[in-house]
């Protein structure tokens, strides 16, 4: 049957719902009640069962069935819950309430339970006169005959239609909250101010292979990379010391696996914050955006050939070496250097043994800088390089003549012996220039002048433009 009733047990206070009225009488209750009980009746207890019910009929929604589920009364509050007017409602079942949301198997329950003479406790849906949709609370409980058999019943309802609405919004905030953290692909988690991880969501296991409940109760420190955690700490005393801020850094975690994630990590601090207590940090892996963001920078700084630095970064990096040196009052040495008969050994064995040749010749060259200076390739057969804080000239004679015989040696390439040699051209900051295109020209001119001279030799280029 699809309906709810309203119920009561046999005590004696159920009886003044029987005529009708909001606050009855003893008289009127004397009159409803049988011989034998009105005979055993305590007037004090009378009175004390009266109160009882105005205050429940004053503060409850109550409505009195038959055994049908067929309205009898109705105190005012129902009237007023539900918008129907006496006349409209007397008389009528219950199902009138029906607002077609519970199943059949619902009400099967309900009037099963009412019927066995037991009392129904339940939330539910109700349809208003003009088709509005409230949640109640619903108490059935039935009124017993001397067989025990129930005869009507009796139901307070109580609107919960609010407290519903407050309940679905935190439910569908948690679904929201809980969709978004489960299937993120950052790892969003809560820690205590020592770093231990209170919650997480199941990221942590796709981003560092460890499962939720591993993650759970462990320390945030354990999974960074040791050569971070002093920055890390540090990090996570300033964020304790400032409360509502957020901190934004990138560091290493070290996955299950054993290697490395590159990740960005944003703290915020929510320790006096009575629903979170703790601080808030969302991990963002980021390792396959570093290591394409590395070959861009790679391809964009370095030679793709030699793997020198280019004529960009070459040239970002002495402009740096030459302001620090002028602010510290030091010289620079710049090389420039050239292999001779490079185009003719290009045309005698194909682009491809060339290509092997200036690599060859990078590594040579990389070797007789060592940690002395920085090296480049600019293009072509063409090397250029600078020594910082170079303020010994016989150092730079020593050092040119090391650059010229590492030459001497031949290079095997596909069984081939090929002999090539290098003409040097070096100017001198601040004596060859004071800046950087200036000194540069100067390096060229004076690898040029070593090329006239015979090749295989180096040149100096000094302020009074005589070579040496």
């Amino acid at each position: 049957m699809e309906t709810e009733s309203i119920v009561h047990n046999k005590c004696l206070h159920c009886k003044y719902f029987l005529n009708g009225h909001a606050r009855p009488e003893l008289d009127d209750i004397h009159k409803t009640m049988p011989a034998n009980e009105y005979l055993t009746v305590d007037p004090e207890q009378a009175l004390i069962n009266e109160k009882t019910v105005y205050a429940v009929n004053q503060s409850m929604n109550v409505v009195h069935t038959d055994i049908h589920g067929n309205v009898l009364y109705g105190n005012q509050n129902i009237y007023d819950l539900t918008l129907y007017k006496p006349e409209e409602l007397l008389g009528r079942h219950t199902r009138i309430f029906n607002a077609g949301y519970h199943p059949k198997e619902f009400f099967k329950d309900l009037w099963d339970t009412i019927l066995a003479g037991k009392i129904w406790r339940g939330d539910i849906k109700n349809r208003r006169k003009d088709g509005k949709i409230i949640w109640v609370r619903l108490i059935i409980t039935p009124l017993l005959d001397e067989n025990g058999k129930p005869y009507q019943f009796i139901a307070l309802k109580e609107d919960i239609t609010e407290k519903k609405e407050i309940e679905f919004q935190l439910a569908k905030k948690d679904k929201q909250l809980s969709a978004l953290t489960s299937n993120s692909h950052d790892i969003v988690g809560i820690m205590n101010k020592n770093g231990k991880i209170i919650y997480t969501n199941p990221a942590f296991e796709r981003v560092l292979g460890y499962t939720v409940p591993e993650a759970l109760n462990s320390n945030i420190q354990d999974y960074i990379d040791q050569d971070d955690l002093k920055i890390e700490r540090s990090l996570l005393k300033k964020i304790i010391e400032n409360p509502d801020e957020s901190v934004r850094h990138e560091t290493r975690f070290k996955n299950k696996d054993g290697s490395f994630r590159w990740c960005e990590v944003v703290f915020s601090n929510y320790l006096e914050d009575q629903y979170i207590q703790g601080i808030v940090f969302n991990i963002r892996d980021y390792t396959k955006q570093k290591e394409a963001n590395d070959i861009i920078k790679h391809l964009a700084n370095f030679d793709y050939l030699t793997g020198l630095p280019n004529r960009r970064y070459f040239e970002s990096q002495l402009e740096k070496t030459l302001q620090i040196a002028k602010e510290n009052n030091e010289k620079v040495a710049i090389i420039s250097i050239d292999l001779d008969g490079f185009k003719q050994i290009n045309d005698n064995y194909g682009h491809e043994t060339g290509d092997i040749l200036l690599k060859l010749a990078g590594q040579r060259i990389s070797c007789a800088f060592n940690e002395k200076g920085f090296i480049g390739r600019i293009g072509g057969d063409e090397f250029i390089g600078f020594i910082p804080k170079c303020n010994n000239k016989d150092f730079l004679y020593k050092f040119a003549e090391s650059l010229k015989r590492s030459f001497e040696n031949p290079f095997i390439i596909h069984d081939n012996k090929i002999d090539i040699t290098a003409s040097i051209g070096i100017s001198l900051f601040p004596e060859s220039g004071e800046d950087m295109r200036t000194l540069l020209r100067n390096a060229d001119t004076a690898m040029y002048e070593a090329k006239k001279k015979g090749k295989n030799d180096y040149t100096f280029y000094i302020s009074d433009n005589h070579k040496h």
